[in-house]
């Protein structure tokens, strides 16, 4: 998955605006969701599902608005 990787998101965004021009909303809504019990689950797990569910739609947001922001 392209936003498991917190650097790759900003590249990402840009290879899309230049192939699909300027972009007006942003909807965050990548997520996932560990099943078990919070005592059984790996901190790699864990940090995997931050990464995924808050840094990453946080750095889309941030090239998204500095991209709003230049135009």
């Amino acid at each position: 998955i392209a936003l498991a990787r917190v650097d790759a998101v900003a590249p990402r965004f840009e290879d899309m605006l230049e192939r699909h021009g300027p972009v007006d909303i942003l909807v965050n809504c990548a997520a996932v969701a560990s099943r078990g019990r919070a005592i059984d689950m790996p901190v790699q797990e864990f940090e995997a599902t931050l990464r995924l569910d808050l840094s990453s739609p946080f750095a889309l947001s941030q090239a998204f608005a500095k991209a709003r922001v230049e135009r």
